[in-house]
């Protein structure tokens, strides 16, 4: 079995040391890091603390930017996969397989957690539309029961 299927001559086995390995060990360290977010995340969320929420959000999405920028980085791999993975030895093949399972259980716990935040944040939305109808009503209620706007006097007749 050959070790080619590399651009420029590049071998697989050289792809997969230099390139694909450091993205994939990359890729675990932001999953991980994404990960981390979560239990914040939803402190914040059941705190009412939209700020630090917001900024913790901008920090996430830094993460988030750089797990993109590593995927495109072996986008040109990805693009030609199947025969990457072939042309790789047997242990190297099965070895790729367990860290890209582990990758992918790592992301869908990520996923996961992001839902559940979905979840939690439609459920705080609706405590404040819920508190902003209150609000109304009770605004409501003292117009109703309040003095008129007609009914107090404007002037005084008063002796010196």
């Amino acid at each position: 079995m050959t070790q080619g299927g590399g651009r420029g001559g590049e071998s697989a086995l050289a792809l997969l040391r230099e390139r694909v390995l450091p993205a994939l060990e990359r890729q675990a360290a932001l999953y991980d890091q994404l990960a981390a977010f979560g239990p914040r995340q939803d402190a914040l969320i059941e705190s009412d603390q939209g700020d630090g929420l917001l900024r913790l959000m901008g920090e996430r999405q830094t993460v988030v930017d750089e797990l993109v920028e590593v995927h495109r980085s072996i986008e040109d791999i990805r693009d030609r996969w199947q025969g990457f993975v072939e042309s790789l030895p047997a242990g190297e093949r099965m070895a790729l397989g367990e860290r890209l399972n582990a990758l992918k259980a790592l992301a869908a716990r990520v996923h996961e957690q992001d839902a559940r935040t979905r979840e939690q944040l439609d459920s705080a939305r609706e405590r404040v539309r819920e508190g902003l109808g209150d609000l109304g009503r009770a605004r409501g209620a003292m117009r109703a029961y309040g003095p008129t706007g007609g009914a107090l006097p404007r002037h005084q007749d008063r002796e010196a």
